[in-house]
């Protein structure tokens, strides 16, 4: 083996461990598409000086993105370069055609040592090959690059390919990612649904397999088992929010319970106080009752004198409505109407003996003669007041007890009223009569009605032009009328 191989094999190992780190640097940070990860692979391979491993690299870019145009450039380069492959001389002793010779170096340098694949770089002695050795395979041609002269001369040693393992390496890194990164929302999903918020887990969910589904740079079976793995999940949290639900919908019920149980004993509690309350009043009137009763003693109002024990009754029946299981309100029912009949009961008893005694009294009175001295016998005089205003309030001032129509009553209460009459000077009869008509005019008449007498004004030597003179302030109008016809005659 030839030493420029040798070389080449062991900076082929260095330059893809350099690869290969420089990669995983880059995919931490944030991983690019995988065609232009192999391009710039290719590119950094080229730059090693290492065409095989570069075509290779363009190749897969190609595979997986047959438009991408870099990688297309790239292998059109490599299709143009011819390279010198230094081999080890065969069995008979042929050697390679010398190289031409190099261009010599400017005064004072040292002429710069060649790339090991450049044609200018010089032939190193090849170390003989064993005789036995068995011939490596031929490696894979090149585009545009000649296959070997002849038969039966030993290809040159490659260094080993590091593209699959590369390739290898990225899917795993990008698979593993992604199931990280799934992993990472089913956790945060399942919090969700711990925390009581299904409908976000479900759209953090549904997300992660919108991801797993257009994440194509990874194998298939891995996105088959992430996708079946999150279905089953979102499967669970529905499940769990239709649990969920039916326990906040069981909380609610359980909360409208409580607070009607709550309204209930409130209810219960103030219907409680209330009827306490009106029993304390029930007493008060009980014994305002049997007060008025005793205080009375069968005189004056008996039926305001019991109305204590009927106003207990009615509050202890509201009681009673209010709390129909309690033994108070109904016995205050009973009681109340019982006590009220017995204290009426008692009350005319001790009337009708009181009156009873009355009446035994006026007999006795009645009994008593009158003597020649005193043959009528009148009342006091307040009886007698009353007497009089009773019978003037029924029947007026009449000296009779004849009931009279309205008008003629209204005449009469009219001529009871004062009238005040300035007619100092001579006035005819006829102005004053209108004066008076107009005076006692209401509003439902036309005032009193004056008839005059023309025979008696004629016997009189009258007329109702004659003169009269009547200057009087609160008299009433009976006497003015009568001082009027004194002055006609």
């Amino acid at each position: 083996m030839s030493r420029t191989a040798r070389l080449w094999k062991g900076v082929g190992a260095l330059m893809l461990g350099g690869l290969l780190l420089s990669g995983v640097t880059a995919r931490a940070a944030e991983p690019p598409p995988l065609t232009r990860q192999l391009t710039e692979l290719g590119r950094q391979a080229l730059a090693q000086g290492e065409p095989t491993q570069a075509r290779t690299f363009f190749l897969k870019a190609l595979q997986i993105d047959s438009n991408n145009d870099e990688a297309q450039r790239a292998l059109s380069r490599l299709a143009r370069v011819r390279r010198v492959a230094f081999q080890e001389p065969d069995a008979s002793g042929a050697t390679m055609p010398a190289p031409g010779p190099a261009a010599a170096p400017p005064a004072g340098e040292s002429p710069a040592p060649a790339p090991a694949d450049s044609p200018d770089a010089p032939a190193t002695p090849a170390e003989p090959a064993a005789p036995n050795a068995a011939v490596p395979p031929a490696e894979e041609p090149i585009l545009g690059v000649p296959a070997p002269a002849a038969e039966g001369v030993p290809a040159v040693e490659r260094p080993a390919q590091a593209t699959l393992e590369e390739t290898s390496r990225m899917a795993d890194i990008l698979r593993q990612q992604l199931t990280s990164d799934i992993r990472q929302r089913q956790q945060e999903a399942f919090n969700l649904v711990n925390s009581g918020q299904p409908e976000a887990a479900l759209n953090t969910l549904r997300l992660a397999q919108t991801v797993v589904r257009s994440a194509t740079d990874v194998d298939e079976p891995t996105r088959n088992a992430l996708d079946r793995a999150l279905q089953a999940q979102i499967l669970g949290t529905v499940r769990a929010e239709e649990r969920i639900t039916q326990d906040r919908a069981e909380a609610l019920r359980r909360e409208a319970s409580a607070e009607q149980q709550l309204r209930g004993l409130d209810l219960l509690q103030r219907n409680q106080q209330t009827v306490s309350t009106m029993m304390v009043q029930f007493d008060s009137l009980m014994a305002q009752g049997q007060y008025n009763v005793l205080y009375a003693g069968g005189m004056g109002d008996i039926v305001a004198t019991t109305a204590p024990f009927y106003e207990a009754r009615m509050l202890a029946q509201r009681a009673r409505a209010l709390a129909p299981s309690h033994a108070a309100p109904r016995a205050g029912v009973f009681v109340a109407q019982t006590m009220g009949f017995l204290a009426q009961e008692l009350a005319y008893e001790q009337l009708k003996e009181f009156r009873f005694m009355l009446s035994f009294q006026d007999v006795d009175r009645a009994a008593v003669p009158f003597p020649d001295t005193s043959t009528i016998e009148y009342p006091d005089a307040d009886v007698w007041k009353v007497l009089s205003e009773n019978r003037i309030r029924r029947y007026g001032k009449a000296v009779d007890l004849l009931d009279r129509d309205p008008k003629t009553k209204s005449i009469l209460a009219k001529l009871d009223e004062p009238i005040s009459m300035s007619f100092a000077n001579e006035t005819p009869l006829e102005d004053v009569l209108k004066y008076i008509k107009s005076a006692t005019q209401g509003p439902n008449d036309t005032g009193i009605p004056i008839y005059v007498d023309p025979v008696g004004l004629q016997e009189a030597e009258k007329t109702m032009t004659s003169p009269v003179t009547l200057d009087l302030e609160g008299v009433p109008l009976k006497t003015t009328l009568r001082l009027l016809l004194k002055q006609l005659g």
